[in-house]
């Protein structure tokens, strides 16, 4: 009997887990929002705190929600895979992200090269010219680090390999983090420095010509740059 109802709880828990997992993954709790308190959870879905408990722990432990002392719990992220990398790439060195984005995108452009349409080449072209603009402005950093990353994403967007945009989305918020530390150390080591937009530019073009070789060699000539100035940066 003792066995049984060993059973019989863990598969309650199960059940709760994946119910309140399934809210998160279909966008009834959006990410960012707060979950409703614990003695809410109990009512609604009529499981004991102990049960509630087991689940947001488990949801948290996977990267999906997160507790905040004296505040409550978060949506952290609507994908199980986008939170489990969210958590395990926080705390990474952004040169690891650097070499991370780099085996990535260089395999993102190559595709890029051998699938891409009118419509992404034109969305290319789009952004490449948006984030000039936004560049030679001197806009704010987080509208520079956004445009940089959605032009990252376009030429993703552009290999259409829905596993692999996946899998980019879903460290979003580590790329961004990497782009932003590139950003802060050209500042600090040579405020005038330019960006590479010829690495930028003629990626396109390799891209719109269906050159996957050149493509995937401009996308690691483009990470060795930023490679040096991160490098650069943690000598100093």
């Amino acid at each position: 009997m003792m066995t049984l109802r060993n059973v019989q709880r863990s598969t309650l828990a199960t059940k709760t887990t994946r119910e309140l997992e399934r809210m998160v993954v279909t966008g009834e709790w959006c990410e960012g929002t707060k979950i409703p308190a614990e003695p809410e959870l109990v009512r609604q879905l009529g499981v004991s705190r102990n049960t509630v408990r087991e689940a947001v722990r488990a949801l948290t432990h996977v990267g999906l929600l997160e507790a905040r002392p004296g505040d409550g719990t978060y949506v952290r992220s609507t994908s199980v895979l986008g939170g489990t990398m969210s958590r395990r790439l926080a705390d990474c060195d952004p040169l690891e992200v650097l070499e991370v984005r780099q085996c990535l995108e260089t395999e993102a452009a190559r595709l890029a090269a051998s699938r891409r349409t009118d419509t992404d080449i034109e969305t290319l072209r789009r952004g490449f010219g948006r984030l000039k603009d936004i560049w030679d402005r001197r806009e704010p950093a987080e509208v520079v680090v956004q445009a940089i990353f959605d032009h990252h994403l376009d030429i993703v967007k552009a290999g259409h390999n829905p596993l692999l945009l996946e899998l980019y989305q879903n460290i979003a918020e580590s790329v961004r983090g990497s782009i932003e530390a590139v950003l802060g150390a050209v500042d600090r080591l040579e405020p005038d420095l330019e960006p590479p937009e010829r690495l930028h530019r003629d990626l396109i073009e390799a891209i719109a010509r269906g050159d996957g070789d050149a493509a995937a060699r401009l996308v690691i000539e483009h990470s060795a740059v930023l490679h040096s100035w991160l490098g650069e940066e943690n000598t100093e």
